[in-house]
């Protein structure tokens, strides 16, 4: 018995499939472009990720060979919504949550009904990187496109119907849109109302993880899976990738270290006076029935490592340059203060990017420091926020790392010294695909609960315990990234 979890990024699609043990047996990996032609642009072509998803369906289908693939689920970025026609012919571009250009839309919208009533329908702060104010600027400015599309789906949930024909938006998703009533479990009419949207351009809704049938005829014969494989409804990569990280439970969240940090704090507490509600954080349905997300993220985390290592480490450009720069993390002695408003972030700050800080240098100084102060700048963010939960009743208890970032011991340590709880890494670097496996498993019966699952198919490789004696250090480290951010902030900076 296998499973194979699909997973939709931004710039690449992978696919991996799973035996009863999680040991991977197969996977595949394919990348595709951004298009941005034009200001404040970032779409995918629909047709190219569609393409690309079957080839790495198709390859790990090849790869696994005699292993019988039971189930499948495929989980996605979330915001990007494919065009479809009445015959379920893609009619245009995928429109990424980084595409600005529905701003006045958003304006619009907010005139009419307030950004705190759309928070509390939805549980989602009112921004562009939603769906919903491009899908408006669609209607406005692209009418063609608008007028021959059926149904606006979520990308995860295209894969879904291009697999068995049948057209619906998982819970999970419908949240990144902006139009999801949170607590009816259907879209909102008084949203789509304001801002002039036609609701009948949306499928139905259902919850992440319910069996919808078979693979089709063609889709089996084209791909090479079994024609009595099931296919489950899909969820959010950032869902997926905590499941298969091993998070599961209130009070436990994933840290994902890639181009974005971002955390994932699973809860279930989704009500008004809940401590998320009062930090203002997306509440979202998560793909366990009764629990919810909620996401602390910015965008100066693996890109900022980048960075750093392409204009202050260029001599280590090969293959190994990564952990030859966090080797020389053992030479800092004198760390400066940085601030990670490099790109733009989420909760609690939404600050623009460009922002980014460097403070307290001086000619003793050297590039091991810089990175050193990096590196605890992009964790200080998350403290911020897991303080104010703590205090408010709701601490984070763990955190299970993943992401190119959590390849380095010394940050995983560091992360544990800085947020005072265990690190935990997974031994399987493709969460996101475990994760929308473990789904699948659980939708279709081959396991009777999510622990059951998870037990069952995420392994343990290590993990960090937060060691006392660099507690103090950290905490005068954090007390000047607070009062270096909060004196830039009373200047506008």
């Amino acid at each position: 018995m296998s499973l194979l979890g699909i997973d939709i990024g931004t710039t690449g699609c992978k696919a991996a499939v799973f035996d009863s043990a999680g040991t991977v047996i197969a996977s595949d990996y394919c990348e595709y472009d951004i298009i941005r032609g034009l200001p404040g642009q970032a779409e995918l072509d629909s047709a190219d990720v569609w393409n690309k998803v079957c080839r790495v369906i198709a390859s790990c289908s090849k790869q696994s060979g005699a292993d019988r693939i039971e189930a499948l689920l495929a989980a996605s970025m979330g915001e990007a919504m494919v065009p479809v026609d009445s015959q379920g012919r893609i009619c245009g571009n995928s429109v990424l949550g980084t595409d600005t250009r529905g701003a006045k839309y958003l304006d619009r919208l907010t005139a009419l009904i307030p950004a705190n009533e759309i928070y509390r329908i939805t549980g989602q702060p009112a921004g562009t990187g939603y769906a919903l104010p491009n899908l408006c600027r669609i209607k406005a400015e692209e009418q063609e496109l608008y007028q021959r599309t059926f149904k606006f789906l979520p990308c995860a949930d295209f894969v879904t119907f291009m697999l068995t024909g049948k057209m619906t938006a998982n819970y999970s998703l419908a949240c990144r849109t902006m139009l999801f009533d949170r607590k009816g479990g259907c879209w909102s009419q008084k949203i789509a109302v304001a801002a002039e949207f036609d609701l009948e351009k949306l499928p139905d809704l259902r919850p992440s993880g319910q069996a919808l049938g078979h693979i089709s005829a063609k889709m089996s014969t084209e791909s090479g899976l079994p024609p009595d494989v099931q296919v489950v409804t899909g969820t959010h990569d950032q869902c997926a990738a905590a499941l298969g990280s091993g998070v599961s439970r209130a009070g436990t969240a994933m840290l994902g270290l890639g181009t974005y940090a971002c955390m994932v704090m699973v809860h279930d507490q989704p009500d008004t006076n809940s401590p998320f509600v009062r930090l203002g954080v997306n509440i979202e349905s998560h793909a366990i029935p009764e629990q919810y997300v909620s996401f602390i993220y910015h965008g100066a985390g693996g890109a900022l490592v980048k960075w750093l290592r392409d204009e202050m480490f260029r001599d280590l450009q090969d293959g190994n340059a990564y952990p030859r720069m966090f080797a020389e993390l053992s030479q800092s002695k004198n760390t400066p203060v940085v601030l990670p408003y490099f790109a733009e972030t989420g909760p609690l700050d939404y600050a623009e990017g460009g922002h980014g800080a460097i403070c307290g240098l001086s000619l003793s100084h050297s590039r091991a420091d810089i990175l050193n102060a990096a590196l605890q700048g992009i964790i200080f963010y998350f403290k911020d926020a897991l303080d104010r939960l703590r205090t408010a009743g709701s601490p984070v208890r763990s955190v299970h790392v993943s992401g190119g970032g959590a390849e380095s011991e010394a940050w995983r340590q560091m992360i544990a010294d800085i947020l005072d709880i265990p690190v935990i890494n997974p031994q399987v670097k493709e969460c996101g695909a475990l994760g929308a496996a473990i789904v699948a498993g659980v939708g279709t019966g081959l396991y009777k609960s999510f622990d059951v699952a998870i037990t069952s198919l995420v392994k343990i490789e290590n993990e960090f315990q937060p060691q006392h004696e660099h507690k103090k250090q950290y905490a005068a480290a954090f007390e000047h990234y607070f009062s270096l951010k909060t004196a830039l902030s009373a200047c506008r900076i």
